[in-house]
């Protein structure tokens, strides 16, 4: 979804996008628009967590002869929109990621003098301001209408305020249906006392 498809589907929520039935052109509604940017902006870092929105971060470590005399931790930086870690894959089973990696601060990431392989680090990133033209860094229908529903609240707050409690509230319920769980997996439980049967 674009943020200019989102403006146009908050706009006609408050019934703003039309004068009988003629599409209101985008010089009449650009400072609406323009106040509205900030409004994507905080409805994106109220809903990011929950959108489910990953990025892939893929380091591989061939070491030459001289780093693996020296001994030394190898440093590799991270992307710059990284926000939070969600997990760290590695692709060689015969290692443990707490034995050969170490992260420092936020952007430095350390693999071990003895590890050679590939890992994935898979972050949330962090929200950005968007432009109108840009796409929105969400994908996930429920968070899509969050932010529609939201951006609307805010600008009913100046052009509709009756309405504004409404908008809000419909965000909150699905923010809250965003914020549910995915399906846990299935487990197997080891019985070491031998009820089981």
């Amino acid at each position: 979804m674009l943020v200019s498809d989102l403006l146009y589907d908050a706009r006609s929520l408050l019934d703003d996008y039309n004068s009988g039935g003629i599409v209101t052109p985008d010089s009449e509604t650009a400072e609406t628009d323009a106040n509205a940017l900030r409004y994507v902006y905080m409805g994106l870092c109220e809903i990011y967590l929950y959108a489910r929105y990953f990025k892939t971060h893929p380091i591989t470590q061939t070491l030459t002869d001289e780093q693996k005399a020296e001994g030394k931790w190898i440093p590799y930086s991270l992307p710059s929109d990284l926000g939070t870690i969600d997990r760290i894959i590695l692709d060689n089973n015969n290692y443990s990621l707490s034995n050969i990696s170490q992260l420092e601060g936020y952007n430095t990431l350390y693999l071990a003098h003895f590890y050679e392989g590939s890992l994935r680090v898979v972050y949330l990133p962090k929200p950005v301001r968007l432009a109108k033209t840009d796409e929105l860094p969400i994908n996930n229908p429920l968070a899509e209408q969050f932010m529609v529903y939201y951006v609307a609240s805010r600008i009913a707050l100046t052009d509709l305020p009756d309405s504004a409690n409404f908008f809000a509230q419909t965000a909150l319920e699905m923010k809250l249906q965003a914020m549910k769980p995915q399906p846990a997996s299935e487990l197997s439980i080891v019985d070491v006392y031998g009820f089981g049967g």
